[in-house]
C-alpha cells in the first residue's frame, strides 16, 4: 500500500504545471501591473520565484533577460532585547550562483518598458520589491478567482509549464537546460 501511495504521490507531481489556458486565465486576472508583469514573467521565462523577484531594468538587454540565480537570506523574525518580536527588512540578496540570457518576445519586451516607465523604476531598482510569500498569497487568491482549485497553485508550476511548453512547441532539451539553468538534462 505504501509503494501505490508513493507512485501516486510522484506521478500526480510530475505532470502538475500551469497550462497555457489556465496561464492566460490567470495573468488576464490580474488586478494590477505590477502582477501581470510578474506573472507574465513567470509565464514566458520560466524563471524561479528568487530569479524574478530580483529583476532590475538593468538586467533587460537587446538579447533579452540576464537572469541570475541568487542565494537570498529570508525573512525571519527576530527577538529584541524587550522580548516583542520583530520582521527582519526585505531579503537581502547576498550571492550570485549563475547566471544566463533569456530570449524574450517584443510583447514582453515592450510590457517590460512601459512598466519601468510608468513606475520610474530605476536601473538598479527591483521591478518587484516584495517577498516571495507575497507572491504565493496573490496567487493563491488569484486562482482562487479564477476557479482554478483543482489543484494546487504556486509559483514554480509556470516553470513547469514553461518547460513543458517549451518541449510541446519543439524545444530541444539541451536548449531548455540552458534557458532554465540546470547543469543536467
Amino acid at each position: 500500500a505504501e509503494f501505490t501511495e508513493l507512485i501516486t504521490k510522484e506521478y500526480k507531481t510530475l505532470f502538475n504545471y500551469i497550462r497555457p489556458n489556465e496561464a492566460r486565465v490567470l495573468i488576464e486576472a490580474t488586478e494590477s501591473p505590477r502582477d501581470h508583469l510578474m506573472f507574465n514573467l513567470f509565464w514566458q521565462t520560466g524563471g524561479r520565484i528568487t530569479e524574478i523577484l530580483a529583476l532590475r531594468p538593468m538586467d533587460i538587454t537587446d538579447a533579452g533577460i540576464q537572469m541570475e540565480t541568487l542565494k537570498q537570506r529570508l525573512n525571519k523574525k527576530k527577538r529584541k532585547s524587550t522580548g516583542t518580536w520583530v520582521l527582519r527588512p526585505v531579503p537581502v540578496l547576498t550571492k550570485k550562483v549563475a547566471s544566463r540570457n533569456i530570449p524574450i518576445k517584443p510583447e514582453l519586451d515592450a510590457e517590460i518598458a512601459k512598466y519601468a516607465l510608468r513606475f520610474k523604476v530605476n536601473q538598479e531598482d527591483r521591478f518587484f520589491p516584495i517577498t516571495s510569500r507575497r507572491v504565493e498569497q496573490i496567487l493563491k487568491k488569484l486562482a482562487k478567482k479564477c476557479n482554478i482549485t483543482y489543484k494546487k497553485v504556486h509559483p514554480h508550476l509556470f516553470r513547469h509549464g514553461f518547460a513543458v511548453n517549451f518541449i510541446n512547441g519543439g524545444g530541444s532539451l539541451d536548449r531548455l537546460k540552458k534557458i532554465l539553468g540546470h547543469n543536467h538534462i
